[in-house]
């Protein structure tokens, strides 16, 4: 028998698509709240809530879901109408008036509170990391994609330049403090990764703006790289050059030696020139 590659991805997308129709179905059915707006997520396996608290980051990471899959994936007027009720619900209700954030943890209402809901854990009403706002980010440009409203544009600019401002100001949450001009943000790496796919999207569902996102990316992995590889790698090889141990091979010249599988370290070399040996 002869294999048909093409035969084979077109019966693998037909598969994945009826699990996706059949998926946000079962969230537009049971998970939205048709009556106040927003998404429950604690839903047993029968759809029944046990907890109507509404989480923030949830909001967006399901318009995404909603709003791509009725572009991209079947045209069901159910999933269009899921992602505009969650953005009426995250202008109407999610928004701090104090600092433009969003919240993290709601009543079904729409009232900010603090959630010990789970045990040992603590979902407060606004978190000093920035996942709702990328997951925001990231739902309302495929809203703006398959609507083309303005006013969801808008919302998308307002939420992105609150994630781009907290993360150059890390402190300003917790106690007002701006970062001096010029300083460099050292976020967590999971930051980094949502706030990354969060300007990818948005650059691929607005064309208009590409060269601001292109940028935006551009200053986005120079921070990942200095976070996660330059200065990490930089306490390897302090400890690799104090280190005994004969399998490093490390031949005292600032560089792992040939066929070590470490990584070349100079900081003084461009990204783009960083690779296994």
């Amino acid at each position: 028998m002869i294999y048909d590659k093409e035969a084979y991805l077109r019966g693998l997308k037909d598969v994945y698509a009826q699990e996706i129709r059949e998926g946000l179905g079962f969230w537009a059915e049971h998970g939205m709240d048709w009556e106040q707006g927003g998404i429950v997520t604690y839903l047993d396996r029968d759809g029944n809530w046990y907890c109507d608290e509404k989480q923030g980051w949830f909001t967006g990471r399901a318009m995404y879901a909603f709003a791509r899959a009725y572009s991209d994936v079947y045209p069901d007027p159910r999933f269009l109408a899921a992602a505009e009720n969650l953005y009426d619900f995250m202008v109407r209700r999610q928004f701090d008036p104090a600092t433009g954030k969003l919240y993290h943890n709601m009543t079904r209402g729409g009232r900010p509170i603090d959630s010990d809901l789970i045990p040992d854990v603590t979902y407060p009403a606004i978190s000093t990391a920035l996942h709702d706002e990328g997951f925001a980010v990231m739902g309302l440009s495929e809203l703006y994609r398959a609507t083309g409203r303005q006013d969801v544009k808008n919302t998308l600019s307002r939420v992105l330049d609150t994630a781009l401002f907290l993360y150059r100001n890390p402190r300003y949450l917790i106690d007002g403090t701006r970062s001096e001009e010029g300083a460099l943000p050292k976020p967590a790496l999971s930051t980094l990764m949502t706030l990354l796919c969060a300007v990818q999207t948005a650059r691929a569902c607005d064309p208009e703006r590409e060269a601001y996102y292109t940028g935006l990316l551009a200053g986005l992995r120079g921070s990942c790289w200095r976070k996660g590889f330059i200065q990490k790698t930089s306490r390897w090889s302090t400890a690799a050059r104090r280190s005994s141990t004969p399998s490093l091979n490390w031949d005292g010249t600032g560089r792992a030696a040939a066929g070590s599988g470490c990584f070349i370290t100079s900081a003084a070399r461009p990204p783009s020139a960083y690779c296994r040996i």
